[in-house]
């Protein structure tokens, strides 16, 4: 019988935090993301933030999630990082960003 903490290592899963709300077009209705809460949806703390959230997952199944999906990652002072950073048990730290360089465009 597999540990608990072996058997979450083993798990992946992805949270979608995000916080649409119902806008019409063209007669149709479209969720889009309520950029008026993102300071509150991207948050380390508070309630509906994305640092609750991790923390939710982490009662409920002992480990936080593998992947994160959210709109507007660069909203919230760098917050969207502080619960990443929660996940991989890391700090935050400036490093290499998409194309490998550091805050440089690819």
């Amino acid at each position: 019988m597999r540990s608990s903490l072996t058997r979450a290592l083993l798990l992946q899963y992805l949270v979608n935090h995000y916080l649409d709300v119902n806008t019409t077009i063209f007669g149709q209705v479209v969720p889009v993301p309520a950029t008026s809460a993102l300071e509150e949806t991207n948050a380390l703390t508070g309630t509906g933030s994305l640092g609750a959230q991790a923390s939710t997952c982490l009662a409920e199944h002992g480990y936080y999630p593998t992947f994160t999906l959210v709109d507007y990652y660069d909203v919230g002072n760098g917050s969207v990082f502080g619960a990443s950073a929660l996940s991989v048990r890391s700090s935050r730290s400036r490093g290499i960003v998409g194309c490998g360089r550091e805050s440089e465009r690819c």
